[in-house]
């Protein structure tokens, strides 16, 4: 019980809060810290906005039931959201997973990753990998992943990917793979995927 705050605070070892319940959202946004792990842990949300983490930042298997903000935050090693879940409250506006402009210094592990609301990258910088197999994105008739001018250094790897929504990679750079192979992306009465101005080796 209780909220943890660490807005601008500096942690210089390593902080492993995995399988936690949390009454208040977290709130790290500024913070410093060398490598944080909240694997499995039950939240209400996250609030990271400009967060810098050395290390890598582990949120998989976590449960969010609001929106995880982390825009403009630099994570030197990989971003974990495999097997998470972010919904938020009906009428939240605000995409459910802000990760736009984030700097991530190696791969964006999302596989298996499902959400309720719009999932936010416009300008991220990933230098590996986006992985997205297996996962289940759901905000229909509306931007369900939006990608704008992102970049990535390989692949953007999405095998049987389950988006209801909108798809926007316009702008994006993807110098590998955009790998869709069994994926199944929907939005009835609209556009189910724009692309347009990216530069994407050939898809799969």
């Amino acid at each position: 019980t209780g909220a943890l705050d660490l807005r601008y605070a500096t942690v210089e070892s390593v902080a492993r809060l995995s399988q936690c319940r949390f009454d208040d959202v977290p709130d790290l946004s500024g913070a410093q810290l060398k490598y944080l792990n909240l694997s499995g842990s039950d939240l209400p949300g996250l609030a990271g906005a400009r967060i810098r983490v050395d290390g890598g930042l582990r949120l998989a298997k976590c449960r969010f039931r609001g929106p995880v903000r982390l825009g403009g935050a630099q994570i030197a090693g990989a971003l974990y959201l495999e097997d998470a879940e972010i919904t938020a409250p009906e009428g939240t506006e605000d995409p459910v997973l802000q990760l736009h402009q984030v700097t991530v210094g190696e791969d964006l592990c999302a596989s298996r990753l499902r959400t309720r609301g719009e999932v936010r990258l416009n300008g991220a910088t990933v230098s590996g990998s986006l992985r997205l197999e297996g996962a289940e994105l759901r905000h229909p008739g509306e931007f369900v992943l939006s990608a704008e001018a992102m970049e990535v250094g390989a692949n953007v790897l999405g095998r049987r990917l389950s988006a209801h929504g909108r798809i926007d990679l316009r702008g994006a750079r993807v110098p590998g793979r955009l790998d869709l192979l069994h994926s199944r992306l929907s939005n009835p009465g609209g556009t189910a995927i724009r692309a347009s101005s990216c530069v994407i080796a050939p898809m799969r």
